[in-house]
C-alpha cells in the first residue's frame, strides 16, 4: 500500500457514486494516496485507454480479474496491509429460486470466519469494521 503514495490510484467512475468508490476512497485517506476518478470503463480496450491515459497511476480491481488480455498491464496483490471487501448477499424472500436457501446456508457457515483466510494485516474502513462488531465479527486485529 505504501508504494502506492509515490503514483497514486485512478479508477473508473460509472455514473453515480456508488458503495465501491466509498471504499477507495477511505482506502486512500487511509493511506494519503493521491485518488482520481474518471470516465466508465465499457471494455477490455476502453479500460487500458482509461489507465494509459493517467500515466502511472494505478487502478485497484479485485484480485481474481484477469488482465492476460494485455501483455502490458502487471497485477500484484495489495499488502501491508490487504484491503478486504465486505459483500452482502441480497434476495427476495417471497418465491425465491430453491437453491437460494442452500446458498444462504452455505453463507451462514462460513461468514463468521471470513477474516482468517486473509494472510497478515488487513485493513477495512472503519464504517465496515463497526458494522461486523455489531454482528459479532472479530475484527479487533484489523487495522482501519
Amino acid at each position: 500500500i505504501d508504494e502506492l503514495r509515490s503514483c497514486g490510484i485512478w479508477q473508473p467512475r460509472n455514473g453515480v457514486a456508488s458503495e465501491w468508490e466509498h471504499y477507495v476512497g477511505r482506502l486512500a485517506d487511509s493511506f494519503g494516496l493521491s485518488l482520481a476518478f474518471s470516465g466508465a470503463a465499457l471494455s477490455d480496450e476502453h479500460f487500458l485507454e482509461h489507465l494509459w491515459s493517467h500515466g502511472e497511476m494505478a487502478c485497484l480491481a479485485g484480485a481474481d480479474v484477469s488482465y492476460a488480455f494485455s501483455p502490458d498491464i502487471r497485477s500484484i496483490p495489495l499488502v501491508d496491509p490487504t484491503p478486504v471487501y465486505p459483500w452482502s448477499m441480497v434476495w427476495r424472500r417471497q418465491a425465491g429460486h430453491p437453491l437460494v436457501d442452500r446458498l444462504v446456508g452455505l453463507a451462514k457457515r462460513s461468514a463468521g470466519d471470513w477474516l482468517t483466510h486473509v494472510p497478515g494485516e488487513i485493513w477495512l474502513p472503519a464504517p465496515d469494521r463497526a458494522l461486523l462488531r455489531g454482528a459479532g465479527v472479530d475484527v479487533d486485529a484489523v487495522r482501519g
